[in-house]
């Protein structure tokens, strides 16, 4: 809800959850109200162009880290960060989906595929690698 002070008088705005929904528009005055009336909201829809994403890393120690940034992500758009009311986040292979919600359509997909693979298993690769080569080298 949106409240605007004006020498006594308050106008409030409480938005739409979703397509087609209506939110209410109210002028109050001294405790008085004096206009009332029902609005719909499109919802705007939202592509990676259109917002910045935080909190999200090149790479996570293990899968499990990977899924508890989810938490931390945030979505900035038109300059205000968005509420957790306004999208959600998942997780598959490595990538973070973003759909939004509410007042806001469209689908985001961010991160980079595979890259939340535990670093242990790069160093068991870089093991089996050297190990490799020893052994090739001993014949």
């Amino acid at each position: 809800m949106c409240r605007v002070s004006l020498a006594g008088s308050t106008v409030s705005f409480i938005k739409a959850t979703a397509e087609g929904e209506t939110g209410t528009v109210k002028l109050v005055y001294d405790g008085q109200t004096f206009f009332t009336t029902e609005i719909t909201v499109a919802q705007k829809p939202l592509s990676k162009d259109d917002v910045t994403i935080t909190g999200i890393n090149d790479k996570y120690p293990s899968h499990e880290a990977a899924e508890a940034a989810k938490d931390g992500i945030g979505i900035v758009y038109d300059g205000k960060k968005l509420t957790t009311d306004d999208y959600t986040v998942s997780r598959e292979d490595g990538m973070f989906t973003i759909t939004f919600e509410r007042n806001y359509s469209g689908t985001v997909k961010a991160g980079l595929p595979g890259r939340d693979r535990p670093t242990h298993c790069h160093r068991f690769r870089r093991y089996l690698y050297l190990r490799r080569s020893e052994s090739h080298h001993r014949r």
